[in-house]
């Protein structure tokens, strides 16, 4: 086999649905923050009524139970939020390096797979390569690293031509 060569084409958007959410769609992580968000308003609305309840009755508590996971609620919400935001940013910087590469290539010969960015190059042999899948909208192989390559960084004829040759090193 001689070595082939693709160009990657990477934009921001070939990365929608592998690490960022499709624009309308909801991440996973968000969804918890949105539920931790929604205990905690329940239980402030719960200290609320309590309070006036517990200085009627002089017994504070159900009141001091209450504040207890409340304080606990907004605490787990915080820690998500903050978890959430790091995470994202750190895709975001990741994603942005990728874009910003002059040259993004995948060089596939007789015994490796090369992926070239901008002046580095990882090279791994194809007996080192663990695992490939393919995914609908992206590519996933573990080597010493794990790569992902959007479907969309490739043209549909290096696409096919990539997924054959891909297949054909994995049997």
């Amino acid at each position: 086999m001689e070595e082939t060569v693709f160009k990657l084409k990477i934009e921001k958007e070939h990365y929608e649905g592998i690490y960022l959410p499709v624009t309308g769609e909801t991440h996973p992580t968000e969804k918890i923050i949105k539920r931790d968000f929604k205990i905690g308003i329940t239980l402030l609305f719960l200290l609320i009524v309590s309070l006036p309840i517990s200085i009627y009755i002089v017994d504070y508590g159900i009141t001091i139970f209450v504040l207890i996971l409340f304080i606990i609620a907004l605490v787990n919400y915080i820690l998500s939020k903050k978890k959430f935001n790091y995470s994202n940013k750190k895709i975001n910087e990741w994603i942005n390096k990728q874009i910003s590469f002059e040259k993004n290539e995948i060089v596939l010969s007789e015994n490796t797979f090369t992926i070239i960015r901008g002046e580095e190059e990882t090279i791994e042999k194809w007996e080192n390569i663990k695992n490939i899948e393919i995914k609908e909208n992206y590519f996933e192989i573990e080597g010493k690293h794990q790569y992902v390559i959007p479907k969309r960084s490739l043209n549909e004829k290096d696409f096919e031509d990539f997924k054959n040759i891909i297949k054909e090193k994995m049997k």
